[in-house]
């Protein structure tokens, strides 16, 4: 039984198959009966060449929501929510490009997701059919938004308190999983800001690295620490540094994102709260002073 296990383990993951898979589940009444039931892609790596959003657009700023970025780069589209939505937008512009908003997806939605170009789910996550799909089919997806509300009953949805009409433009990034208002200019490269661009936005050029100041004692001599990707782990990482008075100075970050939104990521995370210390950002730094039970 094992043999065959590893058999089948080798011939998923190995040079025979043309994509690495997961989720085997398997039934084995006896060692020479072995069933694969079911087997799934994982979603690959990002597109190196999927356009960025233009950072020095006026319409680019804070995100007003974020998820999880499974597949492609920058995207912008009008919303729709459902197959005669999608007709509608189409038939007013048979080039539209579109973004589809749904709860989760379900094999029955392909139609739908095979017209649209950008998809943009409730739930989900990288090996939902959303994401899987959106990989295989080339599209821009983001999935698991928490403050993403569809309502199918009205055909309308709401993120992050906001109303979401048919049409309304949305921009969403595949990559940081950033969703936006409105339409932003989309570029074929990260755009790397001038200083007349930070003055405008407060924010470093993306490509710097990121300094994260931790206050403490002068007379501390600490280990220095930098941080390549201020993700989830990362972020959580910095709070647990400072809610154990840790001696490490976080000398920079490297990250794709600008200083207000990670900032905003790391003051409000939705399974441990607001964090409970001060927060400072400015052009290319976060400062943070952690107190007692930060």
């Amino acid at each position: 039984m094992y043999a065959q296990l590893l058999a089948v383990a080798r011939d998923l993951v190995g040079s025979a198959s043309s994509t690495r898979r997961d989720r085997v589940h398997v039934r084995v009444p006896a060692g020479e009966d072995l069933y694969v039931l079911q087997k799934r892609a994982v979603v690959q790596e990002q597109t190196k060449d999927a356009p960025f959003f233009d950072t020095t657009s006026p319409n680019y700023g804070p995100p007003v929501a974020v998820g999880m970025g499974v597949a492609g780069g920058a995207y912008s589209g009008r919303a729709a929510l459902n197959a005669a939505q999608i007709d509608r937008l189409l038939a007013e512009d048979p080039g539209a490009d579109i973004v589809l908003l749904r709860p989760d997806t379900v094999p029955e939605d392909i139609a739908m997701i095979a017209r649209v170009s950008g998809i943009l789910t409730a739930r989900g996550g990288t090996t939902s059919h959303a994401a899987v799909t959106a990989k295989r089919l080339g599209k821009t997806a983001v999935v698991e938004c928490l403050d993403l509300e569809v309502l199918e009953s009205s055909g309308t949805a709401r993120l992050a308190g906001n109303e979401v009409h048919t049409g309304d433009w949305l921009s969403i990034d595949g990559r940081t999983g950033n969703i936006f208002l409105g339409r932003i200019p989309r570029c074929p490269s990260r755009h790397l800001q001038t200083s007349a661009d930070r003055r405008r936005y407060g924010a470093r050029a993306p490509s710097d690295r990121l300094l994260l100041t931790h206050k403490r004692r002068k007379d501390d001599m600490s280990v220095r620490v930098g941080i390549n990707g201020f993700g989830r782990i990362g972020r959580l990482f910095v709070r647990a540094a400072l809610r154990q008075d840790a001696d490490l100075e976080i000398v920079g970050i490297n990250d794709l994102t600008d200083s207000r939104t990670l900032g905003h990521l790391f003051k409000y995370d939705s399974v441990h709260g607001p964090f409970a210390g001060t927060l400072e950002v400015e052009e290319d730094a976060l400062i943070v002073t952690a107190s007692a039970s930060a």
